[in-house]
């Protein structure tokens, strides 16, 4: 069985709490199309969880990096791309948001990074931040880290950090040995 695309509607127009439990199609809604004999669509089969989220935006890398970690860690990502600031004036942007960590992402070497995250982002968030940039310099990494920003030049390890971050939140600190499937198959993706 598969949802149809009139199920879907219904179920978001009663707003996703009514028709989904646990991200599957709930009970009640089921048999409302049940008796209604709605055919099949070929979208979701019937009780599936809901797909990963994906994010667009305006850097590609930004993007793919938001995509593996929310395919690896649903509902982690928070924003893609969010402006901050102050009145009227832009004061800088969050490239990716999680609950605890704000994750700065650049395809080039990192000019203009230190002074970015030390002076524009970190003030304006309670969170950690740190830099993923695979091309980062060695002279901007050692100075962001000397500065206490960790930096991660693959995915992979930012997947890994993020998981370890993500499990101790759910498990008051106890990591469990899932985080290195889940980060392996956001990376192959």
């Amino acid at each position: 069985e598969h949802f149809s695309g009139s199920e879907l509607a219904v179920s978001t127009v009663l707003g996703g709490g009514l028709g989904y439990l646990g991200g599957k199609l709930s009970p009640f809604i089921r048999n409302i199309f049940k008796r209604s004999n709605v055919s099949a669509g070929p979208f979701l089969p019937q009780g599936s969880p809901l797909p990963p989220r994906t994010f667009t935006g305006a850097d590609d890398l930004v993007t793919k990096t938001a995509n593996q970690l929310e395919s690896a860690f649903p509902n982690s990502v928070k924003g893609v791309e969010q402006l901050v600031t102050s009145g009227r004036n832009a004061l800088t942007d969050f490239d990716i948001v999680l609950d605890d960590i704000v994750i700065e992402v650049t395809k080039g070497g990192g000019k203009g990074k230190m002074n970015q995250i030390v002076n524009r982002l970190i003030p304006n968030t309670s969170k950690e931040v740190v830099l993923f940039a695979p091309k980062v310099k060695g002279s901007v990494e050692r100075k962001l880290t000397e500065a206490g920003v960790k930096v991660f030049k693959d995915s992979e390890k930012l997947i890994e950090y993020v998981g370890q971050t993500v499990a101790s939140k759910n498990t008051g600190g106890a990591v469990g040995s899932t985080l290195n499937t889940a980060a392996e198959q956001a990376t192959n993706e």
